[in-house]
């Protein structure tokens, strides 16, 4: 019925396949014959779960509605994630795809967390789990590029900050959808 559902899920996928190829699972378990996956595959499922993430966003806050500007600067960003995908398929131009996904990564989490702050200030409530979902995520990401350099120790928690944060996020975006459904109600 709704398709910010469709976007939430595909999200979830592709952010779970990038994050199970980083931890070894997918080389481990599925792919054992082919390193594909593991080797080139993490950049396809990597702009992929951003190009989801990008369109959800712009679904379940109906900034189409509202901005064309910002709905343009989404179509760029997706676009150059979509590019970033396609070059990634490639051992050749992965380097490439590598520099254009880095690029449209921060730009992405800017407008997302400007959509989001204006949308909470306008009164729209299914944003705020939203944003309390989306800083969950953030700051597991950032312990955990804490702890790749050993800037911060490395304990059973930091080791599995980003599957601890995806579990908060993904329980507080389920309960945004349902009260997104019973605000249009």
């Amino acid at each position: 019925k709704n398709i910010s559902y469709f976007f939430y899920i595909m999200y979830v996928l592709f952010f779970g396949l990038f994050f199970a190829n980083l931890k070894g699972y997918i080389p481990a378990y599925l792919f054992k014959e082919n390193p594909w996956f593991s080797n080139e595959g993490y950049v396809l499922s990597m702009g992929l779960s951003a190009v989801f993430l990008c369109l959800f966003t712009i679904s379940f806050l109906n900034i189409k509605k509202n901005n064309n500007v910002v709905t343009k600067l989404f179509k760029y960003i997706i676009g150059a994630f979509l590019l970033g995908s396609i070059l990634g398929l490639h051992k050749s131009t992965l380097y490439y795809s590598n520099l254009l996904i880095n690029l449209a990564a921060p730009l992405s989490l800017i407008l997302i967390c400007f959509c989001l702050t204006s949308k909470v200030k306008s009164g729209y409530r299914p944003a705020k789990y939203f944003l309390i979902a989306f800083t969950f995520h953030l700051l597991s990401l950032l312990i955990f590029s804490l702890l790749m350099p050993g800037i911060i120790p490395s304990t059973p928690f930091t080791r599995n900050i980003v599957v601890i944060g995806s579990a908060i996020e993904m329980i507080l975006l389920s309960m945004g959808l349902a009260d997104r459904y019973n605000f249009q109600q």
